[in-house]
């Protein structure tokens, strides 16, 4: 059984964790870079594609129930993420135009960190203390280190997916021939859309993510689908870039 001191003790861990990748990669690209305003302009971009990807989530998705699939509304929820988000992404990228690598990484930072501070004003300051669920965390939280450390490890896995998924783009963008083009940026939103895919379709039918075995499928299939992104990224960086 989980003491309670226990159990505080990895929450306050957790969102620690949660508010480190709030703050530290931001403040690495400002050190390193001088670079605020590329952090910041994913910051608002990230806001402003989430802004329209759910009002067209909420209006379409009760309808989309009564005549899908649930599979197949995954799919329509992963697609639609990845065509707001990473369509977004592209119109910065191409009114913004000429951007460097460093900005398009900044960039990145910026929507992968808002997100994660999202996460944590909501969990930590606005959302209601649900005893049955926080009872059924702990009793995962001690048999798993998924569990018990799930947000961060969805945040860290997450703001790789971002700067990754985001440098595709901007990749694509810069390729010199039209069929590179296309590949990088048909990559980016086909990886971008399995991710969101697999996480509606676990929402949609009711996973219990604090299983530990659920947990650790679920999150090893989003951290192996951002280290592709961010394997992808790199390689064309570095082979159309240098």
């Amino acid at each position: 059984m989980t003491s309670p001191g226990a159990a505080g003790r990895w929450s306050i861990q957790s969102w620690a964790a949660v508010a480190a990748i709030c703050v530290a990669p931001p403040l690495a690209c400002v050190i390193l870079w001088r670079d605020w305003k590329s952090v910041a302009a994913g910051a608002a971009v990230w806001a402003l594609s989430v802004m329209v990807k759910y009002a067209i989530a909420i209006f379409l998705t009760p309808r989309l129930r009564k005549r899908l699939t649930t599979k197949t509304i995954a799919v329509f929820h992963g697609t639609l993420s990845a065509v707001t988000e990473l369509g977004a992404a592209l119109l910065f990228f191409f009114y913004a135009w000429p951007v460097t690598l460093t900005q398009a990484v900044a960039f990145g930072v910026g929507a992968g960190s808002v997100e994660a501070a999202y996460v944590f004003i909501v969990g930590v300051f606005l959302s209601e203390d649900d005893p049955q669920e926080s009872s059924e965390w702990a009793a995962g939280a001690a048999d798993s280190y998924c569990v018990r450390y799930m947000v961060p490890i969805e945040r860290g896995s997450a703001l790789l997916g971002h700067i990754s998924s985001r440098g595709l783009v901007y990749v694509g963008l810069a390729a010199a021939n039209f069929s590179t083009q296309a590949a990088l940026l048909m990559s980016a939103f086909f990886l971008f859309s399995c991710v969101d895919g697999v996480a509606a379709y676990g929402i949609l039918r009711r996973w219990n993510w604090y299983d530990p075995k659920i947990c650790f499928r679920a999150h090893l299939f989003f951290f192996s689908v951002s280290v592709i992104e961010g394997m992808l990224f790199l390689g064309s960086s570095n082979i159309l870039l240098s």
